[in-house]
This record gives structure tokens, sequence and C-alpha cells, in this order.
């Protein structure tokens, strides 16, 4: 029983305004760290190879 309300309270939690707000924040943060990154290893010494594979 305990794992069925925390599924509902999880489906709640990912249909309120909140999460929406959190999902910005966090990619806000991810976008700027590859920007420091990026910057940082002097940009023309990046391969165009992909950097991260991730899974399906």
């Amino acid at each position: 029983m305990s794992d069925d309300r925390c599924e509902i309270a999880f489906s709640d939690f990912l249909e309120d305004e909140i999460y929406d707000q959190a999902q910005e924040l966090l990619f806000q943060m991810l976008r700027k760290a590859f920007i420091a990154g990026w910057k940082a290893a002097k940009e023309d010494k990046i391969k165009e190879d992909k950097i991260i594979v991730l899974p399906k």
C-alpha cells in the first residue's frame, strides 16, 4: 500500500508547477556548467564528436 501512495504522490508532484520550476533550474545549471567547461577547454580544442552518450 505504501508504494501506491508514493507513486500517486510522485505523479502529483510531476504535474505540479513546482516540478516545472525545478526542472527549469536544473536545466539552467547544467547548461551553465557545460558552457563553462566548453570555455575552459578553449573551444577550439574540443572535438566535434559526441562527448556524452546517454542510454536510450
